[in-house]
């Protein structure tokens, strides 16, 4: 017991390591794997196209891929659903998308969109309109980080 508390001390000061007490080893390591897999699709080839989604807030977090299609008809496996405030909206559970992406000018006008999505657990993003033009990725297969808001097509 003497020995656990030494080393549950010492586990808040650094972010990674070895610890060692009293002949027990502890390796903590961090990883965002979310950087990482962005890291390694834009150094593995040049070929991948990069969409800056700064500017969006993550709705929901996750990591997601597929292709991009508008409304329902980016509903269901290895699908991306692209959404405008006047796109229907399945509120389906049985067909869920790999993610949603909400587009327009107020992120007020997808609230029951996103407690859905959030209930769901789909990676989401919303991204106001006037900060980047949909149509560069609509039918292309991406890869979507929500929390770290990037974007690669594969």
């Amino acid at each position: 017991m003497h020995s656990k508390l030494k080393i549950i001390s010492q586990l808040g000061k650094d972010k990674g390591g070895k610890i060692n007490e009293e002949g027990k080893s502890i390796i903590i390591v961090e990883i965002d794997e979310q950087i990482q897999i962005a890291e390694e699709i834009s150094e593995s080839c040049n070929k991948h196209a990069y969409f800056d989604f700064s500017s969006g807030v993550c709705e929901v977090p996750g990591s997601s891929s597929g292709t991009v299609k508008m409304g329902a008809d980016g509903w269901g496996e290895g699908m991306i659903s692209l959404n405008y405030s006047d796109t229907g909206f399945e509120f389906n559970m049985d067909t869920l998308p790999e993610a949603f992406i909400f587009s327009g000018g107020n992120r007020r006008e997808f609230f029951l969109r996103s407690v859905f999505a959030r209930r769901a657990r789909v990676p989401t993003i919303f991204i106001e309109e006037a900060e980047f033009d949909m149509s560069a990725i609509l039918n292309k297969i991406i890869f979507l980080d929500t929390p770290t808001k990037l974007g690669f097509e594969l």
